[in-house]
């Protein structure tokens, strides 16, 4: 019999398979952006225009690190948008989507045995690449400032060494943190003497108001590995990403990004002439305000039926909530009182509190968001 690796599916795919297949139930599983935000009208128009300008051409295969248009335009759109200047030629690699760099990168920097630190909780779908190559994963507590990088100093004085340290830094992913900038320049400071890289997983600043500095702008040593995405600010199925790291690893990347040969060449046309129109930066500013919008009714709702239970949601789409019982157990009873959430034990490193939950306003409405916190809260009672 073939001898092969067993693997876990994510808890957010669970859930998202359940809550497609359901009617009537408040969404707050879905880490997908809102797909009433799309600019579909205007894609259809643009993809017409590329197939028509390009014919064949568009539909040939797209060679390694991503075509040279879109290149181009990512490279304007970090400097104008994220605020990140991209050094030399070639390092700006194109990737199918943030995940899929950071399974690339996984598999490029690391090997059995290598030590990788992340934030406590952190997520999942970017920290099981890193375990199936072997890496031995540890969890470093954050708090509304982000990653503890006192309590990661003090681990690096003991001598643990890692190879890695991956942080969501801008909105975190489960729990909506902001990193201070006293934190983000420690943490640099801390990359710097002890000689290990970054990963910084940042997919939600440009739907973030005013966000403290990238760690890629303010890293000085060459320490920080920057991944981003197009999904959050155009739409995630065209499947789109980028990396900004240096040239000696981006050229390794694009190589690697070949095995599997997967960003499609009509869709990176696509979103290189939506950049170049100014279609994704006219966006901006509605997804800033929604997104805060429902920020708002999901803080004020959590406050008044969950006081003292949430984590500090200050961007992008999610909160951790304790609900004080098992949440896969109580899974099933809050489906049948017309919520469905995200089971968040597996997102922790460490201890793994079972009481966990997720919770997204991503494709949920405003004015469904209270009503799900209520629903939420009423299955939680004692029948």
């Amino acid at each position: 019999m073939l001898a092969f690796r067993r693997l876990s599916w994510s808890p957010v795919e669970l859930a998202s398979r359940t809550a497609k297949s359901l009617s009537g139930v408040i969404n707050f599983a879905s880490g997908s952006p809102d797909p009433s935000l799309v600019p579909v009208r205007e894609m259809v128009e643009i993809f017409a225009e590329v197939a028509s300008e390009y014919g064949a051409q568009a539909f040939t295969y797209p060679g390694a690190g991503g075509l040279v248009e879109l290149v181009r335009e990512l490279r304007g759109y970090s400097e104008r948008v994220l605020g990140i200047t991209v050094g030399g030629e070639g390092e700006l690699v194109v990737v199918s989507g943030a995940q899929h760099g950071i399974k690339l990168l996984s598999q490029l920097l690391i090997g059995p045995g290598d030590l990788v630190f992340t934030e406590d909780p952190s997520f999942w779908e970017a920290v099981d690449p890193m375990r199936f190559q072997g890496a031995v994963i540890r969890g470093v507590a954050v708090d509304r400032d982000g990653l503890d990088t006192w309590a990661l100093e003090d681990r690096l004085r003991r001598g643990y060494r890692p190879r890695l340290v991956y942080v969501i830094p801008t909105c975190h992913n489960p729990c909506g943190y902001i990193m201070s900038p006293e934190r983000r320049k420690h943490l640099l400071e801390l990359a710097e003497s002890y000689g290990f890289q970054i990963i910084e997983d940042d997919p939600y600043r440009p739907i973030a108001e005013n966000p403290p500095q990238s760690l890629k702008n303010m890293d000085r040593s060459g320490s920080v590995i920057y991944v981003s995405s197009m999904s959050k600010v155009l739409a995630p199925g065209l499947r789109i990403g980028f990396v900004i790291l240096s040239r000696e690893i981006a050229e390794e990347l694009s190589k690697l990004e070949q095995h599997d040969f997967s960003t499609a060449t009509p869709i990176q046309l696509l979103v290189a002439r939506a950049l170049r129109r100014g279609l994704v930066d006219s966006l901006l500013p509605r997804l800033r305000r929604i997104y805060y919008e429902k920020i708002k009714i999901l803080r004020e709702s959590l406050e008044k039926h969950f006081p003292g239970s949430y984590t500090d949601i200050r961007c992008g789409f999610f909160t951790t909530l304790r609900i004080g019982t098992d949440s896969d157990r109580h899974l099933a009873k809050a489906i049948e009182s017309g919520v469905i959430y995200v089971p968040a034990r597996e997102f922790y490193i460490e201890e793994k509190p079972n009481d966990a939950a997720r919770i997204s306003i991503s494709t949920v409405k405003p004015e469904e968001i209270e009503e799900g916190v209520i629903r939420l809260k009423k299955s939680l009672r004692p029948a």
